[in-house]
């Protein structure tokens, strides 16, 4: 998947030359949650909040519509404590998770502005899961003579209890602030809603999706273009 993208990003730089091309790395900050079907009675404990680191590749036109790539790594860790099943038997999970994922986002975007510049889009992404660790308890039972009780102690990576593949929205907004002719300073916030099921892992219905809300502080660096001699003998005013 990871091989994928690359080739994939490779692939679209020709197409995001064709105007002034930015390139820009941030890092942030984000709280995370699951929803809550009624009927299911998950219990979550987030200890911390998640972080990320991004790399970006987009679009500065004189056009308001921008294109726009990133690539972003983010680790998220939570607890989760659910129970399963009827009266013929069931499974009780306590887990705590520590996954990271990569993703790829795609981020149309609507730009104002020259010197202070206010953008917003509409984005997609994918995701997938490239490391994990889980630690924590299933314990299952089945009524009957004798009682059939286990507990099974889980200490390793999350690959057969948590998703492999995401795939979601994530609009976004954000300020660039050009400090020379180069560089700019960038400050976003993003929510992300994941349309894929997570809790499938640890109950049995529910179909609860995760939400996150991030800010990310970082720089950009554009690579503009040069005038060429004919262009700047054009914009050259008229001999009177």
């Amino acid at each position: 998947m990871n091989k994928r993208w690359f080739f994939l990003l490779i692939s679209l730089l020709p197409f995001y030359c064709q105007a002034q091309l930015q390139i820009g790395i941030k890092g942030g900050l984000g709280y995370f949650w699951f929803t809550k079907p009624d009927y299911t009675n998950a219990v979550y404990h987030y200890s911390l909040p998640s972080y990320s680191l991004s790399l970006s590749i987009r679009q500065r036109s004189q056009s308001t519509f921008n294109h726009g790539i990133e690539i972003e790594y983010t680790q998220r860790a939570f607890g989760v404590k659910s129970a399963t099943g009827g009266l013929s038997g069931g499974n009780v999970y306590d887990f705590s998770y520590t996954v990271d994922n990569l993703y790829l986002h795609f981020q149309p975007q609507f730009v104002f502005g020259s010197r202070l510049k206010f953008f917003v889009y509409p984005g997609i992404y994918f995701g997938a899961l490239v490391h994990s660790e889980l630690t924590g308890t299933n314990h299952h039972w089945l009524t009957g003579n004798p009682l059939i009780s286990v507990t099974d102690t889980l200490h390793g990576n999350a690959n057969s209890y948590y998703p492999h593949f995401e795939f979601g929205i994530s609009p976004g907004v954000g300020l660039e602030l050009a400090v020379s002719s180069h560089f700019s300073i960038t400050f976003e916030t993003r929510f992300n809603v994941n349309l894929t099921d997570i809790a499938g892992n640890w109950q049995d219905e529910g179909h609860a999706k995760m939400m996150n809300l991030n800010a990310n502080l970082g720089f950009a660096y554009t690579f503009r273009k040069k005038i060429t001699e004919s262009t700047e003998k054009s914009q050259e005013p008229a001999e009177k």
